[in-house]
Order: structure tokens, then C-alpha cells, then sequence
């Protein structure tokens, strides 16, 4: 699974149950693309390095972070720093490869 469709999976079921009035996330991209304005090329760059995929808010103020990677895919550095830190700070942060995984960890979360 190309991990857009993992993405779209996850964000999918959390519109469902936000649009239920059960939490709240962010879709959270982050990355950079070369543009042109006026006749001059410029960098733009977005969103944090490292920062998560998905961040979700659940009522009584618990926050999970999701980074969603393939098989075969790592994190970069700058991702496992973003996770010591949100580890740091007491968040839930996640690593997942497919839903079920997803989904395991966040009915273990939400309980």
C-alpha cells in the first residue's frame, strides 16, 4: 500500500468520526516545492521538518500523533526527533504501517 492511500485511509475514518463530534485532527503536511512568481523562482518551504502526519485531539485534552510510513520506508532523522520531543512532552506518538495497525493502537488510546 503507497502510503497516500494509508493516509487517505486513516483521514477517511477520523473525518468520519469527527464529523460525529467524537475529536478533531489535522491533516499535517509539511515538505517544500520550487515555484515561480513574477519570473523568479523561489523556495517555499511548509509545515515543520519532521512534524507528524496526523495529529488528533480527543476530548478531556489527550493529543496522539500518527506518522504513517510504508513497509518499507524509515523515518528521517528530523521525524525521530520530532518523536523524542512530543515523547517528552507526554504525547502518544505512532508509527503505523496500515490501518489495522492504526486502528489497534487508536481503540487502545481511546479506551
Amino acid at each position: 500500500m503507497k502510503e497516500s492511500a494509508l493516509l487517505k485511509s486513516i483521514t477517511d475514518y477520523l473525518q468520519y468520526l469527527e464529523n460525529m463530534g467524537r475529536l478533531y485532527f489535522v491533516r499535517n503536511n509539511s515538505g517544500a516545492f520550487v515555484g515561480e512568481y513574477k519570473g523568479k523562482k523561489r523556495f517555499v518551504r511548509f509545515g515543520k521538518k519532521g512534524s507528524s502526519d496526523i495529529i488528533i485531539y480527543l476530548k478531556g485534552g489527550k493529543v496522539i500523533f500518527i506518522e504513517a510510513k510504508t513497509e518499507r520506508n524509515e523515518q528521517t532523522a528530523n521525524q525521530i526527533a520530532f518523536e523524542r520531543l512530543i515523547k517528552t512532552l507526554g504525547y502518544d506518538y505512532h508509527v503505523v504501517r496500515s490501518f489495522e495497525e492504526f486502528d489497534k493502537i487508536f481503540k487502545e488510546v481511546v479506551k
